[in-house]
């Protein structure tokens, strides 16, 4: 696909110190690039194998996928430094960076001062043109090691996955996004999990459970208010889908976090 547009919808970005050890499962609604400052990240994507930032190095990942993150702090220290941008980023108007391309887990070490200079200004910008530079600078950087996905996302799931973006916090039900897609329901069921490897209501869920671990970071939202803000009317339900995601209630989730940074 020939790239005429890239547009970042959102960016928002963070530092924290963390502690030696600390282990945890997330998923995030953006790709996300993330610095060990000092110290580094043992990471594995979707139960893959883990990888080793080493010390100032980066890793990404794209939305939705389950990130397992270990904090590993210097020698002789107890915490560790890190920093991280969270991307949404639109091609042409009309589809997602990370649908589109593939990005190897860890930056490769050539690029992390380049990388290490975009964040720098990223993080020391003092209006929204300094941020969006810097954040241009960033996607610069990820173009340059992306690969086109193997498996190519047809249009039509696109745009579901486009519409439950937008709406996922709404009632959707399968009939929806067949209709959207123009598929018979059966049909549009074989196509999505073709295309993504699980079901579509799996796919929502798991986007509605990446949302709210945003909100249990980043707010101080109720859980039950939470569950409802992310499109989930039970909070039984809502928990136990978050507890099998992540390996943690959302109280527990949330008093992990607190305790990192």
């Amino acid at each position: 696909m020939e790239i005429t547009k890239i547009q970042i919808d959102s960016i928002i970005f963070n530092s924290g110190i963390m502690p030696d050890g600390n282990r945890h499962f997330k998923a995030l609604p953006n790709l996300s690039v993330v610095q060990s400052v000092t110290g580094s990240y043992a990471v594995g994507i979707d139960g893959g194998p883990l990888s080793d930032t080493g010390e100032g190095g980066f890793f990404i990942a794209p939305s939705i996928v389950t990130q397992e993150i270990i904090h590993c702090a210097p020698e002789s220290q107890s915490f560790m430094n890190a920093r991280w941008a969270f991307l949404d980023v639109s091609v042409n108007s009309a589809y997602r960076l990370d649908y589109l391309y593939e990005f190897p887990l860890i930056l490769p070490k050539e690029l992390n001062t380049e990388m290490n200079a975009a964040f720098d200004a990223l993080f020391e910008s003092r209006s929204v043109c300094d941020t969006m530079i810097a954040g241009y600078r960033i996607i610069k950087l990820l173009l340059s090691i992306a690969a086109p996905k193997k498996i190519r996302t047809s249009e039509p799931i696109l745009n579901v996955i486009n519409y439950i973006a937008a709406k996922y916090n709404e009632p959707l039900k399968v009939d929806d996004m067949a209709r959207m897609a123009h598929m018979s329901k059966s049909h549009f069921f074989a196509v999505f999990k073709t295309n993504l490897g699980i079901s579509p209501m799996a796919y929502l869920n798991n986007y509605r459970l990446a949302r709210a671990s945003v909100l249990l970071a980043c707010s101080s939202m109720p859980v039950n208010s939470i569950a409802r803000e992310v499109g989930f009317d039970d909070q039984l339900y809502f928990s136990r889908l978050f507890k099998r995601a992540f390996g943690l209630s959302p109280q527990k989730y949330r008093g992990l976090l607190n305790r990192s940074v």
